[in-house]
């Protein structure tokens, strides 16, 4: 509870509650997201252009600082809607002055800049550029039963790495330039120990910067670059890459703790190798292995059999590290210190140096970068004994994250993370009568010293586990429907049947490759379970991929998207099925809903064909569509 505080002059009529602070959270991450998406809109309509080539971004982060020093003149005792009205304001000039520096307004000596109107049929300039290597050289696998498994053999060895280039080589001298470079070589065998992450390197090569969508509908690769600080790729081959000796003190830091991270994963990954080639059962170790790597450390198989499988069936999110992994690892890792004591302090530190170590040992892309972050939060919060609330700390941190990433915005990866974290922390926080109504009276019967069976309680958990699922899935379809146009109404309970088998690949993973480092032989035993229960997993998700569940349908609208994701709220918030309103609502969307699709696998009145001719390459793609 809030206590009431004595009141001074001046100061606001009531104490904030926790009702305002989430408020406040969530519309600041509204108008963040509102002035991203606005920013987004002008770069992606005039990127070349009088806005492409202007530097909005001091002008939107001047007028918010105006806007917030306007707050200052409006007594704290009265205003209280010109004050968030003129706070949402400044946070919306944040979001759009924030996007479009990221975007649209790269460093003076960005290599970006030199390819800023370079066009795909352009030829490609010769450059020499130095840099320190960060990602180990690796052979990006051939998608099984694709003609190009059947051309590699034809092929030269080609490996690629990622170099942070630090300088330019031109006719006047060297000259210093930012930005990351994707190395293509070929001749260069990955197995090979002469590129090493953390060394610096000379390499010259064709160089081709992020380039303008050639098809309709293709995402903006130059916006992506941008976002991530990719300068393009150069193609070169392995007689022309050069080491070069580190120019300082700098130079050197950087190149140890790059070499430290990639010793960290490298034993990681040989740990896990060396259990999968000890296992002679092959149809096992093969369904279970691509599973396994993906869920511990983050390397996916390109054209795994299994993994069309869970995308099929929804539980994809299973194999793509981010919050349910580090849930499992958060509550493995803090859970030993409890059971010795309450120890907030000691909860966090170790906390966050599991979460350090996980970080350099996976890739540390944007899934797990947000669950980290909202984790790492709400650890210190609770070191410092800090009141603070679940919603509101996620509200401000997907602010945070859309402010430093705003191109994930968009994506289905950040809606539904965001989204269905949001909606759990709900329905956990405010005790929801579908999911905790008969926790409350076992718990009630608790207090009263009432008696309940072991197999009472085992089935109320279930039965709040299983609600749980419905509840996500429904939430969700929506935003999936909307960026893959698939369904299938076996989600949840594929998602229900998979969850308990992910949970203990976690943990008897994270904790074999833990006791690996002290008894070889027992970190051994857990790994080969581990690859085992994999198998299983992978058995469950194929059981329910079947062709009857799973449909494609056409796109539809964002408008359609936001009326079936609010209805189904609606829905949940109202918590009675008896409610006739909300099941109205629910009717009149799947209506819509059928109207949409119908009208979008057709073609226009009057027209008896369509052809569409799509850039492949060096090939060619026509699309004929006739009679619907």
């Amino acid at each position: 509870m809030i206590r009431d505080h004595a009141r001074v002059p001046g100061a606001p009529s009531r104490t904030p509650t926790r009702r305002d602070a989430r408020t406040n959270a969530w519309f600041g991450f509204a108008a963040v997201a509102a002035g991203s998406l606005a920013a987004r809109w002008s770069i992606e309509h005039d990127l070349n252009g009088l806005l492409g080539q202007t530097h909005l971004s001091p002008i939107a982060f001047g007028l918010a600082g105006l806007i917030a020093a306007a707050l200052l003149a409006i007594p704290p005792s009265r205003g209280h809607r010109a004050v968030r009205g003129l706070a949402l304001a400044s946070a919306l000039a944040i979001g759009f002055g924030s996007t479009h520096a990221r975007l649209a307004e790269p460093a003076s000596d960005h290599l970006a800049r030199l390819a800023a109107h370079q066009h795909p049929g352009d030829d490609a300039p010769l450059l020499r550029v130095r840099g320190l290597v960060v990602t180990a050289p690796r052979t990006d696998d051939a998608e099984p039963g694709t003609l190009d498994e059947k051309l590699r053999q034809f092929d030269a060895p080609t490996a690629a790495f990622t170099l942070r280039i630090a300088s330019l080589l031109t006719a006047t001298g060297e000259r210093s330039v930012s930005g990351s470079l994707r190395v293509i070589a070929t001749g260069l065998d990955p197995d090979d120990q002469t590129i090493r992450v953390g060394d610096r390197f000379e390499a010259l090569g064709l160089y081709r910067g992020p380039v303008e969508p050639s098809n309709p509908g293709q995402a903006d690769g130059r916006l992506w670059a941008a976002q991530r600080g990719d300068a393009g790729s150069l193609r070169t081959s392995a007689g022309t890459i050069t080491p070069i000796e580190h120019r300082g003190t700098a130079d050197r830091l950087r190149a140890r703790s790059a070499r430290f991270a990639s010793a960290v994963k490298s034993r990681t990954l040989a740990m896990l190798d060396h259990e999968r080639n000890t296992d002679s059962d092959t149809d096992r170790r093969s369904a279970g292995t691509d599973a396994v790597r993906a869920m511990l450390v983050g390397e996916r198989a390109q054209g795994a059999r299994t993994t069309a499988a869970y995308a099929r069936t929804g539980a994809a999110h299973l194999l793509a590290i981010s919050g349910f992994h580090l849930a499992v690892l958060t509550m493995l890792t803090i859970g030993i210190i409890r059971a010795t004591g309450d120890r907030p302090k000691t909860e966090a530190a170790v906390g966050l140096a599991f979460l350090a170590v996980y970080l350099i040992i996976i890739p540390a892309q944007t899934p797990i970068v947000r669950a980290a972050l909202l984790a790492a939060s709400m650890m210190i919060a609770r070191a410092f004994a800090r009141r603070w609330d679940h919603l509101t700390v996620l509200g401000w941190v997907s602010t945070i994250l859309v402010i430093a990433r705003p191109m994930d915005l968009t994506t289905l990866g950040f809606q539904l993370t965001i989204g269905i974290t949001a909606l759990l922390v709900w329905l956990t926080a405010e005790r929801h009568p579908w999911t905790a109504g008969r926790s409350l009276r076992f718990q009630l019967d608790s207090a009263l010293g009432i008696r309940r069976s072991r197999g009472a309680h085992a089935l109320e958990t279930m039965r709040t586990y299983a609600v749980t699922a419905v509840l996500a899935w429904l939430a969700s379809a929506p935003l999936i429907l909307y960026h893959t146009g698939s369904f299938n109404t076996l989600t949840p309970v594929a998602v229900i049947a998979a969850t308990p088998i992910a949970s203990l690949i976690q943990i008897t993973g994270l904790t074999g490759l833990g006791v690996s480092g002290v008894s070889e032989p027992i970190g051994s035993v857990l790994l080969a379970g581990t690859f085992r229960l994999g198998g299983v997993l992978a058995m469950v998700t194929e059981l329910f991929d079947t062709a009857g569940a799973h449909r494609v349908v056409p796109p539809v609208s964002v408008s359609w998207t936001t009326a079936a994701t609010g209805s189904v709220l609606w829905l949940i918030a109202r918590a009675r099925l008896s409610d006739w309103r909300p099941w109205a609502v629910l009717a009149g969307v799947a209506l819509w809903f059928g109207v949409e699709t119908h009208s979008s696998g057709t073609l226009d009145r009057g027209v008896a064909a369509r052809v569409d001719m799509l850039e492949v390459g060096d090939g060619s793609c026509l699309l004929v569509r006739a009679d619907g």
